[in-house]
């Protein structure tokens, strides 16, 4: 059974119609606020989850929808630099259009997790320098939540436990093995604990694999 369809909508930035896949079950934006690529329905309904104006090139979740600031984004250079680059995949694209401008908006927790969710299709599509790109951008984005006070996650090691994979990722180990350490001396649920030590062992060997 498809759990998407076809759909006929009105861009809120250049007023253009265009058919779009929407999702029939969807919890805005799922697969970003819980973080987890290992969730099937996140996983199995990324391409339909950024939609994209094929006359002005937004990108969101839903295109219906647009702040004020859009207009003059997706008319900017380094907007169309990504939006016209046929070097990488149209999923990949859309969403690193997505959070190019959530970028631009300030919105880091919507920046963050746009770009983690562009690494995880990375890595799927085997585009690994594109996909330690995204994860920099990721990490740089989720130290400014905890900057301006929005933890993410509130399970204590769970912040440290991402941010140090993503670290491994992108072989900055030292960082990593420190984010580890602060991560254990925190910690309070044993899976969340064998887990830090797991990307703590992985750290040790210099391990950048998925």
């Amino acid at each position: 059974m498809n759990n998407h369809h076809p759909k006929e909508v009105t861009c809120a930035v250049c007023g253009s119609s265009s058919l779009q896949d929407v999702l029939l079950v969807s919890n805005s934006n799922s697969s970003f606020n819980s973080g987890f690529y290992s969730v099937p329905l996140a996983r199995n309904t990324l391409m339909y989850q950024i939609q994209e104006c094929p006359t002005c090139r937004y990108c969101a979740p839903d295109i219906t929808f647009a702040d004020v600031k859009i207009k003059d984004i997706v008319k900017s250079g380094n907007y169309l630099q990504i939006a016209n680059n046929g070097e990488i995949s149209a999923l990949i694209r859309r969403y690193l259009q997505y959070s190019y401008c959530a970028e631009v908006l300030e919105d880091n927790k919507t920046a963050f997790f746009g770009y983690l969710t562009a690494s995880w299709i990375c890595d799927d599509t085997n585009e690994m320098r594109l996909g330690k790109k995204c994860r920099e951008k990721a990490i740089e984005f989720m130290i400014k939540c905890k900057n301006n006070g929005d933890y993410i996650w509130n399970h204590p090691g769970f912040f440290e436990l991402m941010l140090a994979d993503l670290y491994r990722r992108t072989a900055q180990f030292e960082k990593g093995s420190k984010m580890i350490q602060v991560g254990l001396s925190k910690v309070v649920e044993p899976i969340l604990k064998s887990s830090l030590e797991f990307t703590s062992s992985r750290i040790n060997r210099w391990d950048t694999l998925p």
